[in-house]
């Protein structure tokens, strides 16, 4: 009842159920695994199929085979634009490590159910899937299209107009800066 009270949900509101939430969807999933594991395999395959098909979709991306004029012209396009290039431009070892983790995690679900029919293990797969999941999505992915919206170029004419030596700046309006006798 609490949760409805307050007309914003910001986060130190919304803290103190989390551990709560987490221990009842852990006695859900089990209770599922007992009774129900045609469930807990349905939700792991659709899983195992999404971790496929982040990896395809970055191989994709990847080999350039996503033209930049699917985007339009429009509000977002020039965003849209920067963040395909920069999953383009994504390279290195540990790079890859976050892309076929998923995927690994992914084929090691198939394996995984079509051996074990015992239902109590399911939980700890579908777990570790997740976490692989999420671990890519951001440690990756996130941070790669986050980072194309960067605000360094603001930064800098802030730093340009109103450098620290000269003390504190409280707050930066444009317009006081353009405007006549200032």
């Amino acid at each position: 009842v609490f949760y409805y009270i307050p007309s914003s949900k910001r986060s130190v509101y919304l803290m103190p159920i989390y551990p709560f939430i987490g221990y009842f969807l852990a006695k859900w999933m089990l209770w599922l695994a007992d009774n129900r594991p045609k469930i807990l395999r349905a939700y792991g395959s659709v899983l195992a199929v999404l971790s496929a098909l982040l990896f395809v979709v970055f191989i994709i991306v990847k080999l350039q085979l996503v033209p930049e004029s699917i985007f339009g012209h429009g509000r977002h396009a020039e965003a849209n634009v920067l963040m395909l290039r920069a999953m383009e431009q994504i390279g290195g070892f540990g790079s890859w490590c976050f892309v076929l983790l998923p995927t690994v995690a992914g084929l090691a679900w198939w394996v995984f159910v079509r051996r074990v029919r015992q239902g109590s293990t399911i939980v700890p797969a579908i777990l570790a899937l997740v976490f692989c999941l999420y671990l890519s999505l951001d440690g990756l992915y996130i941070p790669t299209a986050v980072n194309t919206k960067s605000l360094k170029a603001i930064s800098a004419e802030i730093d340009r107009v109103a450098p620290a030596s000269e003390g504190r700046l409280y707050e930066y309006i444009e317009e006081g800066v353009k405007a006549k006798g200032d």
